[in-house]
């Protein structure tokens, strides 16, 4: 092929054909450097590079160059018609390796291709990219290595209707790699604006769908996840959507977030996770959504169908310790195990109330005083420890606890104390708060708690006071 004619025709839109540079297709020729010789100029004129129908044995790695696209003549499950690449070295099938923490605009578009590796060599993949900003894979077959596709640096990255496989424990048929656990010096929060819509991931029954290490802004909507030890595995992930997916029988869990990452180096939280409109479909003792300890914050999941029909099986677990905000909303169970419907946990968080009584002549003096709460819904719950101190006055008002917000509407709410005076005396009554007022009172029957008239308080005597009220919905 002549170098001028081809340049010329770069003006309509140039395409080269991996034929013409001498690759054969029959399954048995080593195509590498003849599709590598095609690679090279296609990528210098900024062209199409042409994969017609034929298996295209490769021994070597094939180094995906920038501003190409390589357009296969489609493939099947078999692997018998359309265009395969069969790769069987021992490395990458397929490397795209653009500088590390540059966000380099590569212009790849890869479509129509089978890319099946005959060997599995451990950390390689069919398809591994470095760095790479504006990646496209479409109606893409990967299989046979110890990874699917590696996505290491790369941003605004498109993975549709793909068909992504691997059997390895311990790996994934896609991992999102957020930090140096691939390339030696990359950063983190580089592996960015990632979307994955309308593929089938195919895991086995050990390995992971998708592990996902981090960075910012990742999409996986409308995908099969079909078995696997685990559907969709994330660290550290800052924004993530997951939706309208189907999870089928994972061995493990459908989703699990962690603060370690698949290469088992410590992570950090994900923030603000969406999980919505999804099927869930398990029958294992495992949870089908499970927290490992603080690993994330801000978690939404509504709409979500659980079809878990073992008795063990719960379709979330850990929720408390594993999510800092929690809120769960019109998710339906079948089968049996817990479900969370109309349900909204916030942080368990501290603050110091104040303490005062109605004739303002109480004060704290070197005595304690401290207080959480946690918001549901409308409503506030909130916990007061108060520890009468030697300098503590009492006073002769009626005590009042400070709250951390004032209680919404107009009513009375109750809740309760308890408490010892005089060292001895075991107390016990209720505690309220009147809309519109941001602290509780105690009483024992009709009688207000006073600070020396009702009971002789004395040093390291106690009180604990809870109370339930709701809150602005502004909060």
């Amino acid at each position: 092929m002549a170098l001028t004619k081809v340049s010329y025709s770069m003006i309509t839109g140039a395409s080269v054909n991996v034929k013409d540079y001498g690759a054969v297709g029959d399954g048995s020729t080593d195509d590498t450097a003849a599709i590598q010789a095609a690679i090279n100029y296609a990528s210098s004129i900024g062209a199409t590079l042409i994969f017609p129908t034929g298996v295209f044995k490769c021994l070597s790695t094939l180094i995906f160059k920038n501003n190409v696209s390589y357009q296969g003549a489609g493939l099947s499950a078999s692997g018998l018609i359309g265009t395969v690449i069969s790769y069987a070295g021992t490395s990458d099938a397929i490397q795209i390796n653009n500088p590390i923490n540059s966000s380099t605009s590569a212009y790849i578009n890869i479509r129509n291709i089978y890319v099946f590796c005959t060997t599995k060599t451990s950390g390689k993949a069919a398809i591994a990219d470095v760095g790479s900003t504006y990646l496209n894979l479409e109606n893409v077959r990967v299989y046979g290595n110890d990874y699917g596709v590696i996505l290491d640096q790369s941003e605004v990255v498109s993975i549709r209707n793909c068909n992504i496989g691997v059997t390895t424990a311990g790996t994934a048929g896609l991992w999102l790699v957020n930090n140096a656990a691939h390339t030696i010096g990359a950063s983190a929060f580089f592996t960015n604006r990632i979307t994955v819509d309308g593929c089938q991931f195919d895991a086995g029954s050990t390995g992971q769908c998708i592990a996902d290490d981090g960075g910012v802004s990742h999409t996986f909507t409308n995908n099969n996840f079909n078995g696997g030890g685990t559907g969709i595995r994330c660290t550290n992930v800052q924004g993530l959507l997951i939706s309208g997916n189907e999870f089928e029988a994972a061995t493990n869990n459908s989703i699990s977030f962690n603060t370690t990452t698949l290469a088992s180096a410590t992570g950090n939280y994900c923030t603000t996770v969406t999980v919505n409109s999804n099927y869930f479909s398990s029958s294992t003792v495992n949870p089908v959504v499970i927290f490992q300890s603080s690993s994330v914050q801000k978690y939404i999941g509504c709409s979500n169908n659980f079809n878990n029909a073992n008795v063990a099986g719960a379709p979330y677990s850990g929720v408390a310790a594993g999510v800092f905000d929690f809120y769960g909303v019109g998710n339906y169970q079948t089968g049996i195990g817990s479900q969370v419907v109309g349900n909204t946990v916030s942080p368990l968080t501290s603050y110091t109330p104040t303490f005062a009584s109605s004739n303002a002549d109480a004060s704290i003096g070197n005595g304690t005083i401290s207080g959480n709460y946690v918001r549901t819904g409308a409503n506030i719950t909130v916990t007061i420890n108060f520890a009468v101190g030697s300098t503590t006055t009492k006073g002769t008002g009626q005590w009042w606890f400070g709250l951390p917000f004032a209680c919404a509407g107009a009513i009375i709410n109750v809740g309760s104390f308890i408490g010892f005076s005089a060292g001895t005396t075991f107390r016990a009554g209720a505690s309220d708060v009147n809309g519109g007022l941001n602290y509780a009172r105690i009483w024992e029957n009709a009688v207000g708690v006073l600070g020396g008239a009702s009971y002789a308080w004395a040093n390291g005597d106690f009180v604990y006071v809870t109370i339930t009220y709701p809150v602005s919905q502004d909060l």
